[in-house]
C-alpha cells in the first residue's frame, strides 16, 4: 500500500478512535472500519456491524460474517432462522447474500 494511502487510513482510524468513549484495539478498529465501508449500502447500525465481527484465533481467517435476505440483515434471532419458521413465508426467488 502506498505511503499516502497508509497515512490517510491511519488518520481516519485515529479520528474514529478519538470519537469513541472507549477506543478499540487497533485491529478491532480496522475490522470495524472495513466492515462499515464494505456494508455502507445497507446502512447498518454500529451494533449491527459489531455483531457481525467474529475475528479471533482459530477462525480460519474469517473476520466478519453478515447474511442478508432481500437487503435485510439476518441476525442471530431472525424469525426466518427459528424452528417455527415456515418455508413458504419467504418469497420465492428471495435474494440471499
Amino acid at each position: 500500500m502506498p505511503d499516502n494511502d497508509r497515512f490517510l487510513l491511519k488518520t481516519i482510524l485515529d479520528s474514529q478512535q478519538s470519537e469513541r468513549d472507549t477506543p478499540l484495539a487497533d485491529s478491532d478498529a480496522f475490522d470495524y472500519f472495513a466492515c462499515e465501508q464494505i456494508l455502507k449500502r445497507y446502512d447498518l447500525s454500529g451494533d449491527e456491524v459489531a455483531a457481525g465481527i467474529v475475528d479471533g484465533g482459530g477462525d480460519g481467517g474469517i473476520d466478519a460474517i453478515f447474511t442478508f435476505l432481500d437487503e435485510s440483515l439476518l441476525v442471530e434471532d431472525a424469525e426466518i432462522l427459528s424452528d417455527q419458521a415456515v418455508a413458504n413465508a419467504t418469497r420465492r426467488g428471495a435474494n440471499l447474500e
